[in-house]
């Protein structure tokens, strides 16, 4: 088992000890004009990946950081601001130790309260709250482990313009234009920073009353992409051959469509929720049998052609989709119980043959069964919160999650099947 590392160890003290020292929920700095956010949730919890083939079973730390956030919003109507930075969870493989720039907007409020956002915002696509204070849950529905692939379904934060209106008290309507939906790979907490290779954009209509609230969304994201080739080539004089590498452009089109909704039932203390998603990936990559290689930039080489290379893994379909049903029951004021059914599946429409198909979010291949299944998951989760002050929130949470023997590359590039995780832990919660 890892040792827990000084970061992990200082986010556990952060939500568990500094909680004594605030006394309100939010800190001016300057006359109501600059305020100060943030929160910082650490966890003693058991994670457990078990895998086929008598692979040996990863269990996670018990201390972690599962998240930590510290912002400041300028508030100068009609102008306001957020800029706030963050710290994920450990991890390995995707997040380093490392602290992310994660809001950087400004927003202009215009008559009827219409607004425009310029800068890096997070998305309106998911149900369930990127920030660990708003959730009922310790862990995601979305499927999520250790090192299992995940659906790569619900995007986080990304840089663009947004414009948001209402049209009465009960309705309200979005449009942003941004540089992606998704992120790209070494970018966790933004998009690719780049028009050139592609843009997205979100689009969205929600519904607010006392008892029923509900949005639904449509995102659409253009992503080029170079595919790094090779071939050979001859030297006329010498007979001497040598590799010859291009590239080749792609393009994926990816649509998502992303509709939630919650429901307080009247009369009683019980909150109910429902969140439906569906993506596709569709590559447009042109299919080939050989490429020339131009004499002009080989003027003594032959003329040649590329070998033909097998496309049929760049040229799949993905198709995406996740369902969840959540309900909530208010014991007390401070004290509710939370149970939730997720289930979701990625499948690349290849034939028996693929071993695997190219993943245009992380520019390299998912393995696939021989039925294209890339993830198929089955998660039940129960969790009891409790709060404290409303500074501080204890969470507790058990969950498993069959994964339906999900084909996997773990963090040392050893292909695993994963059949099942386990999580059991106690979160605390600091919220300023």
């Amino acid at each position: 088992m890892k040792q827990p590392s000084l970061l992990q160890f200082t986010g556990f003290a952060l939500a568990t000890i500094l909680p004594t020292i605030l006394a309100r929920a939010d800190v001016p700095i300057y006359q109501d004009k600059i305020s100060l956010y943030g929160y910082a949730a650490g966890s003693l919890a058991f994670r457990e990946d078990k895998y086929l083939r008598g692979v040996s079973s990863d269990t996670d730390n018990p201390f972690t950081l599962d998240a930590a956030k510290l912002g400041a919003a300028f508030n100068f109507d009609p102008v306001t601001a957020r800029l706030s930075v963050y710290v994920p969870r450990p991890d390995n493989v995707k997040y380093p130790d490392n602290i992310y720039l994660l809001e950087a907007n400004v927003t202009y409020t215009m008559r009827g309260d219409s607004k425009i956002t310029i800068g890096r915002f997070q998305s309106s696509i998911g149900y369930e709250s990127f920030d660990i204070p708003n959730g009922s849950f310790i862990t995601a529905g979305t499927g999520d482990s250790m090192n299992a692939p995940g659906l790569n379904l619900i995007p986080n934060f990304h840089e663009g313009v947004k414009f948001e209106g209402t049209t009465n008290n009960n309705y309200g309507y979005g449009i942003a234009l941004v540089d992606s939906i998704y992120n790209t790979t070494g970018k966790p907490f933004r998009g690719d920073g780049s028009l050139s290779d592609g843009f997205g954009f979100e689009l969205y209509g929600k519904y607010h009353s006392e008892n029923l609230s509900g949005q639904m969304t449509l995102g659409y994201q253009s992503n080029k992409l170079p595919l790094a080739m090779s071939g050979t080539a001859k030297i006329t004089s010498t007979g001497e051959t040598f590799p010859y590498p291009y590239s080749l452009n792609t393009n994926t089109d990816t649509w998502i469509v992303d509709l939630y909704g919650e429901y307080k039932v009247p009369n009683s203390k019980v909150t109910l929720g429902f969140e439906g998603a569906y993506r596709t990936d569709d590559p447009a990559i042109p299919s080939f049998n050989g490429k020339r290689f131009p004499d002009r930039e080989f003027p003594d080489a032959e003329p040649a052609t590329v070998p033909a290379q097998d496309m049929s893994a760049y040229n799949k379909r993905v198709i995406t989709y996740f369902v969840l049903a959540m309900m909530k029951y208010q014991v007390s004021e401070p004290f509710f119980i939370a149970a939730r059914f997720s289930t979701g599946q990625k499948k690349a429409q290849t034939d028996a043959n693929a071993t695997g198909y190219f993943n245009t979010d992380t520019r390299g291949f998912d393995y696939v069964r021989p039925d294209g299944v890339v993830v198929l998951f089955y998660k039940y989760t129960v969790a009891a919160s409790y709060t404290v002050s409303k500074n501080v929130e204890l969470r507790a949470e058990l969950s498993t999650t069959d994964y339906m023997k999900t084909r996997i590359t773990d963090p040392k590039g050893n292909i695993k099947q994963i059949s099942d995780s386990y999580y059991a832990g106690v979160q605390a919660i600091l919220k300023f």
